[in-house]
């Protein structure tokens, strides 16, 4: 999916960057609020990612966008469908040994400039409270310097990151087949460094066979198996935060930090700091130990009879995945002060065991015929699903450092505790599809699906769908045109069920003590009698499907003999029954609810050129995409605050979701002239320096009023550039990508609301107001 980033219109591929880590994809931009990935469908097997995929053993691939391309899939395809087929072998083909491999590095590049020891010394003398003093004063006095200037000036991001991280992989394939028999199978072992410099790896190996057998000329029969054994050393991802935080006046180490073991890390207290916040990024990095060991088995066997050669089947298919999981999350014993140590300065050991059993059985009948120029064919299907998690954890302390005695027997026996969770999802679902063409001009496809699930109180949901085609380069009036070499039109409207969401909840409780009881028949002489009472809270919702009901028109082209090919689309996307879950009145939990419906509308254009110059090949192309989202109903409620309460986002009728809300920054304060002008700035106690808001209503009053739309996390456009070419054997390409229009929080500056101590980058830190006309803007 990474190799997709920026080449298909539509498709926001956004990378996570961690050894093994799957990325962030959506499709068409954010449908549903707690599940915006697609469907994966592998072999006819469905899966939420393709992390345990050998990208070797992929043959092609195809994304589905509109509601009718995608509605065959069901439940899971409201937010796209991505079609992955594993190779096979061939008929009549002699057995072919093929391996293919590579190895390359990854580097941290264009990372964050953090602020110099001088830089952060100036800030926090600048302050010039006792303690911002201390911070640079004692850093000269223990680690070099004099006076206020400490020469100690600490990388943090440079200490913990590697230069390069290594990764290759490596497949051999074997191929082949008969006059009756295919069959191929396949290894691969990937292995991938992460950039954090400690343990931080993932390995993979995998393992791929197919057969298909036809067994008579009426019955055709096969399997398809993917083995896939993983291992992960996760690193400690708090590492960077505290990278960013860490104050650049103290090192990496500390030999006269004598109570510091194992290791003899330097502490931020040395200088001043009392705050965990400022931990030591390294002993932070290297304190922890995160290994997860992965099994997966996807198995899928088939057959198929034919009652009338080309025309009548019936296709049967069990497709599984069984996975299983085992992690052990390890702190050691460590001291590095009095903020940064273990708990109770013993190791702690936690433990999971994770089981995942699905399992899908499809039915299809298919009947396809023609006469003359009309063709036609009608699928009957039937589905069943079942989708089964468990999960149990336990946790011990004062356990070794050794893989071979991390049990959590082995530990402290006064503490191992165990704790289980799982869930059970059942599925069932019939559909039809016919499709229908006229002299392979006129193309008309209709579906329906009848979809249960178990998540859902309203059991079944009842999604149509239609398309259509009008390939007018095929008219005789085109026939005399010299423009277009291939131009089509078409069309499609449908709906789609999603049960990509939390099975839906309920909340019963029965209240007795003195908020519920009472004292009766009180009087001057007499305390009266006590009376036990009891009250009950009852709140439930019946939950019904969340369906996204798409419509979508676009156009094919290829023109200058075919070297340039191209298509455009509009879509308008409106999620109904948006599944949310919102606070409840008299004190309840929050309950899920069909709440909302949200609406995505945009355009997608792509582009192509290719040409060939004799021997030499070249193509450049492009792709564009708009997407508008906006929330066009909440049930009752104009807007829902989500995030946190000093950043937070909101849920608002006709704005984007989980847009960004506050006051607007209008600048800072210069002098106290300009305060004592300002009667929001009198009221507030402000002093020249401090940031300057907008006053939106003019009231001189700086309150709710004021706060007003920021910006939202979602991209207004997203767009991809590729070109390339071939010569003879040898071939290169480029791709480019991007995305506009979206805004992003920098939580790390926004942090300094609660630690006014930490560091923080250098254009930032270099950059602070330190009087009149030093800056508008820090």
């Amino acid at each position: 999916m990474d190799a997709l980033q920026g080449s298909v219109s539509g498709v926001q591929v956004v990378s996570q960057g961690a050894p093994g880590a799957s990325p962030t994809v959506s499709i068409r931009g954010v449908g549903s609020l707690y599940n915006e990935n697609p469907l994966y469908v592998v072999d006819g097997m469905f899966f939420d990612n393709i992390d345990f995929l050998n990208t070797n053993d992929i043959e092609d691939m195809s994304i589905l966008k509109d509601a009718s391309a995608a509605a065959i899939y069901g439940v899971r395809a409201a937010n796209g469908v991505v079609i992955v087929t594993t190779k096979k072998g061939k008929l009549n083909t002699k057995t072919r040994v093929t391996y293919n491999g590579y190895a390359g590095f990854q580097t941290p590049a264009n990372m964050l400039k953090m602020a110099n020891g001088s830089q952060y010394a100036a800030m926090e003398l600048a302050k010039g409270t006792t303690s911002d003093i201390a911070h640079v004063t004692l850093s000269a006095q223990k680690f070099g310097g004099s006076g206020n200037n400490p020469t100690t000036s600490t990388d943090w991001y440079n200490e913990i990151l590697r230069k390069t991280a290594l990764t290759h992989n490596h497949s051999v394939d074997l191929a082949g087949g008969s006059e009756q028999v295919t069959y191929s199978l396949g290894m691969n072992y990937l292995s991938q460094d992460g950039v954090l410099d400690v343990k931080n790896q993932y390995q993979r190996y995998n393992i791929h066979g197919q057969t298909d057998f036809q067994a008579y000329s009426w019955l055709k029969v096969g399997y398809n198996f993917i083995l896939s054994n993983s291992s992960t050393y996760a690193p400690n991802s708090a590492a960077f935060s505290y990278a960013y935080f860490a104050s650049p006046l103290f090192p990496v180490y500390d030999p006269n930090n004598t109570t510091a073991f194992p290791t003899k890390y330097a502490s931020s207290t040395s200088i001043g700091f009392a705050n965990g916040a400022f931990a030591n990024p390294v002993a932070a990095a290297n304190y922890y130990y995160d290994h997860t060991k992965g099994f997966h088995v996807m198995p899928t066997v088939y057959a198929e009879i034919t009652f009338i050669k080309d025309k009548l089947s019936f296709k049967t298919q069990l497709s599984q995945k069984y996975s299983s999981l085992g992690q052990l999350k390890y702190i050691p014993a460590y001291y590095v002060d009095a903020y940064q140590l273990s708990d109770r300065q013993i190791s702690h050991l936690t433990s999971y065991q994770e089981r995942t059993t699905n399992y899908i059985v499809d039915n299809l009948l298919t009947y396809k015929d023609a006469i003359n120029n009309h063709h036609w064919s009608l699928l009957l299907g039937q589905s069943t699903r079942d989708e089964r998690w468990r999960k149990i954890w336990g946790t011990a302390n004062d356990v070794q450092n050794k893989d071979e005695y991390m049990y959590l027997d082995l530990g402290n026996s006064d503490v191992p505790t165990v704790s289980e969770d799982g869930t059970d999802y059942r599925g069932l679902s019939y559909f039809t599809r016919a499709t229908y063409d006229y002299a392979s001009k006129y193309l008309l496809t209709a579906t329906f699906r009848a979809d249960g699930s178990s998540k859902y109180q309203q059991k079944w949901g009842y999604f149509p769908s239609i398309g259509a085609g009008w390939i007018v380069s095929q008219e005789k009036f085109m026939k005399n045109q010299h423009v277009f070499d291939y131009l089509k039109a078409r069309g499609s409207w449908g709906l789609l069920g999603n049960d990509a969401i939390p099975a839906n909840n309920g909340f019963s409780s029965l209240t007795t003590g003195n908020a519920a009881s009472g004292i009766f028949n009180n009087t001057g002489t007499s305390y009266g009698q006590y009376v036990n009472g009891y009250y009950t809270q009852n709140f439930f919702k019946y939950l019904k499907w969340e369906v996204v009901n798409e419509l979508d028109f676009g156009l094919d082209f290829a023109i200058l003999n075919q070297r340039l090919t191209g298509s455009a689309d509009y879509y308008h996307r409106q999620t109904q029954k948006l599944v949310f879950s919102r606070d409840q009145a008299m004190g309840a939990p929050s309950i899920l609810g069909n709440w909302g419906k949200m609406l995505n509308q945009g355009f997608e254009i792509s582009l192509n050129w290719a040409d060939k110059i004799r021997d030499f090949k070249y193509h450049v192309g492009g792709n564009l995409t708009t997407v508008s989202n906006k929330v066009q109903d909440l049930y009752g409620l104009d807007y829902l605050s989500t995030g946190i309460s000093e950043f937070p986002t909101r849920l608002q009728v006709g704005k984007p979701a989980y847009y960004f809300y506050g006051y607007e920054v209008a600048g800072v304060y210069q002098n106290q002239a300009e305060v004592n002008a300002d009667p929001i700035a009198v009221a507030n106690g402000v002093k020249p320096g401090y940031l300057k808001y907008k006053d939106q209503n003019g009231d001189k009053v700086l309150d709710d009023k004021d706060k007003v739309m920021l910006g939202d996390y979602l991209p207004k456009v997203t767009f991809g550039f590729n070109c390339g070419f071939e010569y003879k054997n040898f071939d290169a390409s480029v791709l480019l990508q991007g995305q506009a229009g979206n805004k992003i929080l920098n939580m790390n500056r926004a942090r300094r609301l609660w630690y006014s101590d930490m560091n923080g980058d250098a254009e930032m830190i270099s950059h602070l107001w330190t009087g009149e006309g030093s800056t508008n803007k820090y």
